[in-house]
This record gives structure tokens, C-alpha cells and sequence, in this order.
């Protein structure tokens, strides 16, 4: 929906939005349900004062449940993600104000073509590591460098997890739930208490 074609013969039109019209949004987002975007919320409202921002006339656009960036890469496949890629479309944002780069993309093809379609329409994105924003060569280097090193946490997050589930299943250890034909089952000490290492109860699956 926003690939580099698209982006250089769509938008050269009447039909956009005036800039002084546009209005600012703030996109939240976590990773899961049991995160909050509470941390996300005070910091955007501290920054947004700081910038002379009017609060009450920001729109808040936030995840409802918890999407993880690595497994919907696309803006669009967000739910209020799409919200916001379609207000974008239509020339309404001014600015997107969002915590960190990685609350919008961890995907570096996929932010990057993100950032140069908001170039095109005039919408800055302003975030913890781009606090002037990335509309200018400063502020879309810093944007490029960080949405590099975000999408390299997510390969090493994997590499880790992936390392720690081999060590686990080579030890007769756990890591998925009960499947047909297996049974997941709690170890006990002799006593018949749980067997607990690492503060988990160790767990192992049995024909």
C-alpha cells in the first residue's frame, strides 16, 4: 500500500488536506496484553507540552490489544494502525508523535518506506530518539540508523530464544503446550511438591 511507486505518482494532487488543518496523533502500541502503554502515555504527554502542543487537541490512536511489530511489519497490518495509515493517506496528519521507533516498525524496509512516504505528504514523526523530528537530512539519518539497530534486537531476540528453547528441549524441558499424542506433565520431588528451577515449575512432555 505504500510502496516506492506509489508514493511518487499518487499524492500530487488538489485533494490533500491544507497543512494549518492537519491535525497531530500519538500512536501507542505493546508488544502483548499484559504490557501497558501507561510508560508510552506520560512521556508523549511531557514531550508534547514541551513542545507547546495543545494535549486536548491530539488524537490518540492505540492498539487495543497487544502487536507485536515483527509479526504484523506493515502499519497496515495493525488494526488502528490502518486507522492511522488512512488519515495519513488523506493528507490529515500534521505530526505523529510516538515513544520510540520500534512502537512503529522494527522492520527496516518497512519504516523506512513509512518515513519517506510521510517526507511526501508533510507529516513529521517525532519520537524519542527524533526529537526534531525526521523531515530534515539529520532527523531521517537518526530515523534510518535506529530502525537498523531495532530490526538487529529482533534478530538477536530470536537467536536467543531459539538458543534457550535447544537447551531446553535437550534437557527433557518444555516449550510448547500439549500436543496430540503427548502429554505435558509437572516433575515432583520425592516429597510430591513441584520441582521449581529458576522459579519455574520444571515441566516435561511424555507420550
Amino acid at each position: 500500500l505504500y510502496n516506492g511507486e506509489h508514493i511518487d505518482t499518487v499524492y500530487d494532487n488538489d485533494e490533500i488536506m491544507p497543512k494549518q488543518n492537519r491535525i497531530i496523533v500519538a500512536y501507542l502500541r505493546v508488544s502483548t496484553d499484559e504490557q501497558s502503554v501507561a510508560m508510552q502515555r506520560k512521556y508523549l504527554e511531557h514531550k508534547m507540552k514541551t513542545d507547546g502542543i495543545n494535549i486536548s487537541k491530539v488524537v490518540w490512536i492505540e492498539e487495543k490489544e497487544g502487536v507485536s511489530a515483527s509479526k504484523n511489519p506493515k502499519m497496515t497490518d495493525r488494526t488502528e494502525g490502518r486507522v492511522l495509515h488512512e488519515k495519513l493517506l488523506r493528507g490529515e496528519l500534521k505530526v505523529i508523535y510516538a515513544y520510540k521507533l520500534d512502537r512503529l516498525f522494527r522492520d527496516t524496509a518497512e519504516g523506512l518506506t513509512f518515513a519517506k512516504l510521510c517526507k511526501k505528504l508533510g507529516t513529521d514523526i517525532f519520537t524519542m530518539e527524533t526529537p526534531m523530528g525526521v523531515c530534515d537530512e539529520n532527523g531521517f539519518i537518526l530515523l534510518t540508523m535506529h530502525f537498523m539497530m531495532a530490526e538487529v534486537e529482533v534478530m538477536k531476540l530470536s537467536t536467543r530464544t531459539t538458543g534457550g528453547m535447544d537447551v531446553q528441549r535437550d534437557s527433557g524441558g518444555v516449550t510448547t503446550s500439549a500436543v496430540f499424542g503427548w502429554d505435558v506433565m509437572e516433575l515432583i520431588n520425592e516429597d510430591g511438591s513441584p520441582l521449581i528451577e529458576n522459579d519455574k515449575v520444571v515441566k516435561t512432555v511424555v507420550p
